[in-house]
């Protein structure tokens, strides 16, 4: 099962094109470019709307980790053996606990699943790990490479310093770029063939995990309508990285 949000989906509460000129005259100026632009402010939007709900002083987050039963009056939507919260890397976890591992499995994300809309650079040691998961072949993951890097490095910002310090260069690590929605398109099609019964659904944000001594019931909000339903599981991964409303 696949759910797609489409470009024209736009997030519930997110504000219209005209407000975001009105209220981030320049950040929309210089989106003006990009594809789609809208959908990339709505993610902006949304990231800093929970990072200014998790710093209110009166209240901050909400408990994203409850133990007890869920709210009587929201549906279970299905049953898992894992749920990942997040498409991204989460999904190259998903897919080879589906295809190796026969799990069922279902993975949601905020935005589409599978999309990461950018290069990730990584190293050739955790490529050769997705090789010996058995989810990619060597021949599939050097079709998504796109570039490679003698070195790299590191350095703080010095200009303001009296101590000046030179660049520190590290090799064998990020110095492979590959094109992450290549790789994950990929890993969508190898789960959806997997035959476990596991889902893939887009525009649905994490609300919190219900803990309860046989699995756990994960609460999501649909981004489009604001819905809210139960996803059951035996366990929850959150994948979803620098925006994970678990680690507020």
């Amino acid at each position: 099962m696949t759910a797609v949000l489409s470009k024209s989906r736009r997030t519930f509460g997110a504000l219209s094109l005209s407000e975001y000129r009105k209220r981030y005259p320049l950040t929309v100026a210089n989106f003006g470019a990009l594809e789609n632009r809208e959908a990339w402010l709505d993610r902006i939007w949304g990231l800093d709307a929970r990072w200014q709900q998790a710093l209110e002083k009166n209240g901050g987050a909400q408990e994203a980790i409850v133990r007890g039963a869920p709210p009587a009056n929201l549906s279970i939507e299905g049953e898992f053996e894992i749920i990942y919260a997040g498409g991204g890397l989460g999904l190259l976890h998903a897919a080879v606990m589906s295809c190796r591992y026969k799990r069922r499995v279902m993975v949601f994300d905020t935005g589409n699943v599978g999309r990461a809309g950018r290069d990730w650079n990584i190293s050739d040691d955790e490529l050769r790990g997705l090789e010996s998961a058995q989810l990619f072949t060597r021949a599939e993951i050097d079709e998504a490479i796109v570039n490679r890097y003698r070195s790299g490095f590191v350095k703080f910002h010095d200009k303001g310093s009296r101590v000046k310090t030179p660049p520190l260069w590290v090799d064998g690590v990020l110095d492979v770029a590959i094109e992450a929605d290549k790789l994950l398109a990929r890993a969508s099609a190898k789960l959806e063939a997997s035959d476990t019964g596991s889902a893939m659904l887009s525009g649905l944000r994490f609300v919190r995990c219900y803990n309860q001594p046989d699995r756990v019931m994960v609460e999501v909000e649909d981004t489009r309508t604001g819905k809210r339903s139960l996803f059951g599981a035996r366990l929850l991964v959150d994948a979803t990285a620098s925006s994970s409303p678990v680690s507020l």
